[in-house]
């Protein structure tokens, strides 16, 4: 057992062995330094990702912030122009577009309400889809000039769509029968509930 370890320790300390081991201490401090400036470019990049994310979502909540202002804002402008939920019924629906229908030559004889989506607790608002039917017969509009009933119409539908932001066609379907042209609309109607002050009227 004595040999053994005397052998062990006379070639350690030989100094090929020892050449060797130094050569191996500075080869892996080598390399160890040359991993530092890899995991400091990775850590840098880690965090910018982690500062990335938060700006990212900063920037999300800022704009989700500016679009329930935005909506805020368009509904204080327009609030007088939505219907208001206990003010619906046939008449005040068949009123709002039969004007600019009978300048194009339709006459608007009925209305349904489709669906319905009561105003929301945040801002108030909800939907109303009406189903309209009209009807034409004449040739010549009230200017003289000549009934195209396809035309008419959507002159008629471009008119109220761009009158106000509160309302948009979902459906427009015509057809012609026996007695003149026949018309279906569908339009959407932004709701709102009725303030203090109009129930209180």
């Amino acid at each position: 057992m004595r040999k053994i370890l005397y052998l062990i320790y006379t070639l350690l300390a030989s100094y090929p062995v020892i050449l060797l081991l130094l050569l191996t201490t500075a080869a892996v401090t080598y390399l160890g330094t040359g991993y530092r400036p890899i995991e400091a470019r990775y850590e840098a990049l880690l965090a910018e990702r982690v500062k990335l994310k938060q700006d990212r979502q900063r920037l999300a909540e800022e704009l989700e912030g500016m679009r329930q202002g935005d909506l805020q804002k368009r509904l204080q402008i327009f609030s007088k122009e939505f219907i208001v939920e206990d003010e619906i019924d046939e008449d005040r629906l068949l009123g709002i577009p039969s004007t600019a229908f009978a300048a194009s030559g339709w006459s608007l004889g009925s209305v349904a309400i489709k669906e319905r989506e009561m105003p929301e607790e945040a801002l108030g608002l909800g939907s109303l889809v009406a189903l309209y039917e009209g009807r034409s017969q004449g040739l010549t509009l009230s200017d003289g000039s000549s009934f195209l009933p396809t035309n008419s119409l959507l002159q008629a539908c471009t008119y109220l769509w761009r009158k106000s932001p509160t309302k948009d066609f979902s459906r427009i379907y015509i057809e012609r029968d026996s007695t003149g042209y026949r018309t279906e609309l569908e339009i959407v109607y932004l709701m709102r509930r009725a303030t203090e002050s109009e129930g209180a009227e």
